[in-house]
């Protein structure tokens, strides 16, 4: 019996010692997806994952498990939250390597965009419906959005395409009803225009959720050319499309970038910069650069092709760090500038004769700041253009001019007209512009969008500013209206950029360097973005003097505006506006959101667009994307990182309009459970006298609990082992 007695004295501690490793491990360190996704952060020091931007990783494309993970890690040190990948069409998909690829990305955190290939035209509707839902059924709720083909205006017509898409749309939301559906990315040009038309038109506006965008920009993102203006110029043209067709839509840029053949340096800070400009559009929801590794012939990638890295990719992560969850830009004044025309009474002066095949009218509207002048147009042929013209002089030699602008939503261009002091006449392209204020600049000398006449093409300053064009372009609207406000002359270096992000600044010259003063401090910009925290830097355009008059500045720091002219502003009617928030379930996992919907009127029953509601948060951590005009309303979306409830405090001016409630539920992540094990029935010992048999049936506990506490041990050491193998 004494041998019974010490077997089932080391059994005990052996149970005893699993148990308590066990109990130990589950509390501790909780075998979930969570804590792997956290180890593989830690071991390689990521910063959060952005839900923001992404990357073309390509992963499925690369050979071997351990170099696909190499890549996903690389994906997690720059931030980026997102990537795309495409699904090539085959009657009988092929899933091995696309498995490997979206698990490694999955457990890291990394949500996947799913790109959807054209078929080709010898396939059936149903082989495309057959290979979609394939794909969907394959994957279900593991992808988080799909776009449906790329670039599909390069082979099918909107009606054709729209055909595809409805097609599509059935099958996924019917998979997974939360899934984003991302119409084809096209590149951003008025041909891509007519198509989202065309798919609007054929019934298809309602079978996507964004739409897709490939922006390949024609030199620095700054650079303004011929027909789209900047970057955000380009951007600009898809919002008013997307407001032209009913809005409801923010924009996926799914490719964006540019080749190592630029130069190192500079495809690193056009890159970074591009992301700051982009963060600026309101609508603007994700960015996908383009691409995470060089491929062939191609070198987009922010690596090498073997993985190792570029300077765009510190770079890059650099600007996700520094933005990623901040609001949107508001653009700042760092230059020295001349207020030309504040537009608070719209002078005589200002004529409309010069005008063709075009009935323009001008009137006082509210502006920018203060009041604006509103430029209506009604076009009767399509070469057409409609002009404000008035003759300003402008002294010394003025490297820029820009203006606030309220765009008409259309594919007409508008344009500045200056002269020089020989009387030539010198026309620069602006782009289109969308409805909601935005500032837009031309500089003179390093941009090239512009054309002359009367004279040897060279400028001979002094200059005088002429007028504001609207050129009608092919499909462009005959009859619309929009609004200038704060023409301005830029003296000095025209291209000091600089962005506020809620209480984030980021600054830059586009070529070489310089000092200027920003936010009530002096600070040098060169041509890399810098960040800067905790800043407190409200900004208004510079103060304006009545017509004939200037006022300089080359501070970032708000001014109050000359009172020259008392300000009309249309005051909101509490009883007439109203808030409501669309939004359930929503969780503090950074990427559900609540949408503050605000219709505001005035007392005669009108929507007031004019001006954006502002949004007060309070209650906890919350980003908030600054309210865009959507139809009649404005929309803000807000998400949180945070568990807890929100206060919304919503008002136009001074007047309060109403507040909301916002409440995040937590994101559980379960636990294995442990289930004890039952009692084990020992065998009845004889009463022992001896203290040398109790020593011994103690130590044998001692023992069995040594040896659990040992396997366990083993375990945990064999774990590590195949995680560090399995993390690359």
């Amino acid at each position: 019996m004494k041998k019974h007695r010490y077997l089932a004295a080391f059994f005990v501690g052996l149970l005893k010692g699993l148990l308590v490793a066990l109990i130990i491990i589950a509390n501790y360190f909780p075998i979930t997806e969570k804590t792997l996704i956290t180890q593989r952060e830690g071991l390689l020091k990521a910063a959060t994952l952005s839900s923001e931007f992404g990357v073309n990783g390509a992963i499925s494309s690369l050979q071997g498990d351990s170099t696909k993970q190499a890549a996903v890690n690389k994906m997690i040190d720059g931030g980026f939250g997102w990537t795309r990948n495409e699904i090539t069409y085959a009657d009988a998909i092929d899933f091995t390597p696309y498995d490997s690829a979206y698990q490694k990305a999955n457990a890291s955190g990394i949500k996947t965009l799913a790109l959807l290939s054209f078929p080709g035209k010898d396939k059936s509707h149903d082989q495309w419906k057959s290979y979609v839902a394939s794909a969907v059924g394959h994957f279900g709720s593991n992808i988080s959005a799909w776009e449906i083909m790329n670039e599909a205006d390069n082979y099918l017509s909107a009606a054709e395409y729209t055909v595809y898409l409805k097609e599509a749309y059935d099958i996924i939301k019917t998979t997974n009803s939360s899934a984003t559906i991302v119409i084809s990315g096209l590149t951003s040009r008025i041909e891509a225009t007519n198509f989202w038309d065309g798919v609007s038109a054929a019934g298809g506006w309602g079978y996507f959720d964004e739409i897709g965008l490939h922006l390949y920009h024609d030199g620095n993102p700054e650079k303004v050319n011929f027909g789209g203006g900047d970057l955000v110029g380009e951007i600009d043209r898809v919002v008013g499309n997307i407001n032209k067709n009913g809005g409801g839509k923010n924009i996926w840029i799914t490719e964006i970038g540019y080749q190592s053949s630029v130069g190192a340096e500079n495809q690193a800070n056009w890159l970074a910069r591009t992301l700051a400009m982009s963060k600026s559009v309101s609508r603007v929801d994700k960015l996908f650069l383009y691409r995470l590794y060089d491929s062939g012939s191609e070198s987009y990638g922010l690596l090498n092709a073997d993985l190792s890295e570029k300077s765009a990719f510190s770079r890059v992560k650099d600007t996700i760090s520094a933005l990623s969850g901040k609001s949107s830009g508001t653009k700042l004044s760092p230059q020295q500038q001349t207020t030309l025309d504040n537009f608070d009474a719209v002078s005589s002066k200002w004529k409309t004769e010069a005008s063709s095949n075009s009935q323009t009218s001008l009137s006082s509207e509210a502006g920018y700041t203060g009041n604006g002048m509103k430029i209506s147009y009604n076009f009767s042929a399509d070469a057409a253009y409609s002009i404000a013209e008035q003759n300003i002089a402008i002294s010394g030699t003025p490297t820029a001019l820009g203006a606030w602008f309220y765009g008409d939503d259309t594919k007409n261009i508008w344009k500045f007209r200056f002269k020089d002091k020989n009387g030539e006449t010198f026309q620069t392209d602006l782009g289109s512009i969308s409805s909601g204020w935005s500032y837009k600049q031309f500089s003179i000398g390093t941009d090239t969008a512009w054309v002359s006449w009367g004279g040897d093409g060279k400028i001979d300053f002094p200059i005088s500013f002429n007028s504001f064009v609207i050129d009608r372009q092919s499909g462009g609207a005959a009859s619309a209206s929009g609004k200038v406000d704060e023409l301005k002359a830029i003296t000095g270096s025209s291209d000091l950029y600089a962005y506020l992000y809620g209480s984030t600044i980021g600054w830059w010259k586009a070529s070489g360097s310089d000092n200027a003063e920003l936010c009530g401090t002096s600070r040098s910009f060169n041509e890399t973005p810098q960040y800067a925290n905790n800043v407190n830097c409200s900004e208004t355009p510079v103060a304006s003097a009545a017509q004939g008059q200037s006022t300089t500045s080359s501070s970032g720091v708000a001014k109050k505006k000359s009172a020259v002219i008392a300000t009309v502003k249309i005051a909101a009617d509490k009883s007439k506006s109203y808030i409501r928030l669309d939004g359930n379930n929503v969780f503090a996992d950074g990427t559900s959101i609540y949408k503050i919907v605000v219709g505001v009127k005035d007392s005669s029953d009108k929507f007031i667009l004019a001006r954006a509601p502002s949004i007060l948060l309070s209650g906890g951590q919350s980003t908030l994307k600054d309210a865009v005009p959507v139809g009649n309303e404005w929309i803000a979306e807000v998400s949180s990182t945070e568990v807890g409830t929100r206060t919304a405090l919503i008002k136009l001016d001074d007047v309060e309009l109403g507040t909301l409630s916002l409440t995040y539920s937590p994101v559980f992540v379960a636990k294995p459970s442990i289930t004890a094990s039952p009692p084990i029935e020992l065998i009845a010992a004889e009463p022992q006298a001896s203290s040398k048999s109790d020593f011994d049936y103690y130590l044998m506990i001692i023992w069995g609990l040594s040896i659990g506490l040992l396997l366990v041990a083993i375990g945990l050491l064999t774990r590590k082992i195949i995680l560090s193998k399995t993390l690359g």
